[in-house]
């Protein structure tokens, strides 16, 4: 384990907004080894039983614990949460915020906790609207972050976790090496991601952890990582090409719930230790359905430059993939078994593959997770021939990442302590422009989807 002492990361004033499931295993346990104080944490009323169930579990209690109103789930205004959390906040000592709330409220909790003084860690992506939506808004969000960031003077950092991976930084060096030194841009980036994330088919129309029921799906969810991975390799180019990163052409096409579910009248059987039998059995809940965020998502893209030279993108973010969830006895989000795929191409000098999952969950969880680096050059280039990188590289290269741990999750706890250590080198949010005008591209395609398949819908029923 990490010496937090190396990043001088003791004893720090927290707050905490959202302590769900995903609070509680990716932090908690950071700010309890490292010493953190636990000075105030923040949900909603109707997660009071669960909240306090799950602090009950730890050592590191908070000294403050406050439940909203549930319309609070949503905010999108600051000056919403002054009434609530304003006066406790002049009565504790604390320095850093953490929120781990759904995306849709990340704006108002930023905004409001930079107000107060404090730095923030947060979880991608900057910000989401419920889809369809008016087309920019999710860039107003992002522009007004980095405004109040910057004339504040507070740090603002977001949880992209690839961003301090060590597979990932051989990449991005790489890479650099041939825009530096040999004058090589990147010329193609191609990713394909797996969520193996198994889900009845009423959950689609329930779930506030990774919601369906707001019009958008896996890009919000887990598919912003590769928007980020796309557009940050992109913008390495621009030494060489200055490639127009705010307007890039993109095309979708999607599955949303309604498509996973090919009859209306499905019998679902639902184990008594979950609830009761649930017969999802009416075709118009599933019609309004089409208009629920999508559950697989492609979409392929370029980025121009004044003189036409280009980069080409494209991108698989699939959730219907192979999963662990034993289907009768485990909970929404239970055995769930990522999976990525990532190739880049610099030209015909270059070739950088990877290939990582989560697949030992299928067999033996306790095997060293799948990873494979492979970068081919050409033979006039840098010495030309094969490099690998196996996970056991990984460790060897990184001495602190434990040889069985996994590194998506390592690399997350990194960024936290380098965050709380005050180094927000590695994800800024004034680093985050491009990604979050590709994201904006693909949400307003997205919209449009939603918009063409209500029509459609509007159609068949006349």
């Amino acid at each position: 384990m990490m010496n937090p002492k190396l990043f001088g990361a003791y004893g720090r004033g927290v707050i905490v907004i959202g302590c769900g499931s995903h609070y509680f295993s990716k932090y908690h346990s950071v700010l309890e080894q490292d010493g953190h104080r636990l000075r105030l944490a923040v949900d909603l009323e109707t997660e009071r039983s669960t909240v306090i169930a799950n602090f009950a579990k730890h050592s590191l209690q908070p000294e403050h614990l406050i439940f909203l109103p549930e319309p609070l789930r949503d905010v999108r205004s600051e000056a919403t949460l002054v009434e609530f959390l304003d006066e406790i906040i002049t009565q504790i000592q604390a320095e850093v915020a953490l929120i781990c709330t759904e995306p849709k409220s990340h704006r108002a909790c930023a905004a409001w906790a930079m107000d107060r003084g404090l730095d923030v860690f947060m979880d991608k992506p900057v910000s989401a609207v419920a889809l369809p939506a008016r087309s920019g808004i999710l860039l107003e969000d992002y522009n007004y972050l980095v405004e109040k960031s910057i004339s504040l003077g507070r740090s603002l950092c977001i949880s992209c976790e690839r961003r301090a991976h060590p597979g990932y930084a051989l990449i991005k060096e790489e890479i650099s090496y041939a825009i530096e030194q040999h004058n090589i841009p990147v010329t193609s980036i191609h990713v394909i991601f797996g969520g193996g994330k198994w889900l009845y088919p009423d959950e689609y129309l329930y779930l506030e952890n990774h919601p369906f029921q707001y019009g958008y799906g896996v890009l919000f969810h887990s598919g912003y990582h590769y928007v980020d991975v796309i557009a940050s390799i992109a913008e390495m180019n621009t030494p060489l090409v200055e490639l127009d990163l705010a307007r890039p052409e993109v095309h979708i096409m999607t599955t949303r719930p309604s498509d996973t579910i090919l009859l209306a009248s499905i019998p679902v059987r639902r184990n008594s230790a979950l609830n009761t039998t649930v017969m999802v059995n009416n075709p118009v809940q599933w019609m309004n359905a089409r208009r629920y965020g999508e559950v697989d998502l492609g979409f392929i893209g370029r980025y121009l430059s004044p003189h036409g030279h280009g980069l080409l993108f494209s991108g698989q973010l699939l959730e219907t993939t192979v999963a662990a969830r034993i289907i009768d006895k485990e909970k929404a989000g239970n055995g769930r078994v990522r999976s990525e795929q990532l190739l880049i191409n610099l030209g015909h000098y270059c070739s950088i593959s990877l290939r990582a999952s989560s697949y030992r969950k299928l067999a033996n969880p306790s095997d060293p997770e799948d990873f494979e680096l492979v970068i081919g050059k050409h033979p006039s280039y840098r010495g030309g021939g094969v490099q690998r990188f196996s996970r056991e590289d990984l460790s060897y290269i990184e001495p602190n990442l434990p040889l069985g741990a996994a590194s998506n999750g390592w690399a997350r706890v990194h960024l936290l302590r380098s965050f709380l250590a005050k180094d927000n080198s590695y994800s800024d949010v004034l680093s985050h422009q491009a990604s979050m005008q590709l994201l904006s591209r693909l949400a307003d395609k997205l919209s449009e989807d939603i918009e063409k398949r209500t029509q459609l819908m509007s159609g068949n029923q006349e």
